[in-house]
């Protein structure tokens, strides 16, 4: 005698097991979703500070930095676009 996998009971009703599976499942899937949409959100974002990074890390030879202040600040910007892989 061969047995079926039966989902639902014989008055209509969903199995736990398959309640369960059907809970485990929505919540991997919801979970898959939000962690794809939060690394394309971090990459969009990170390509857009890399735009605004490499504009400033490459000033004109007549704006190259003359104070201690500029010099630091210059510094930063460019550690900050070699850290983020620019």
């Amino acid at each position: 005698m061969r047995r079926t996998l039966q989902v639902f009971t014989a008055t209509g009703a969903v199995r736990a097991w398959a309640t369960v599976l059907m809970v485990i499942l929505g919540f991997s899937l919801a979970l898959g979703l939000t962690i794809a949409y939060t690394a394309q959100s971090v990459r969009r974002s990170d390509q857009q500070w890399c735009a605004l990074l490499r504009g400033i890390d490459q000033p004109l030879p007549s704006n190259s930095p003359t104070t201690d202040r500029q010099r630091q600040f210059a510094d930063t910007v460019h550690r900050l676009r070699v850290d983020k892989g620019c």
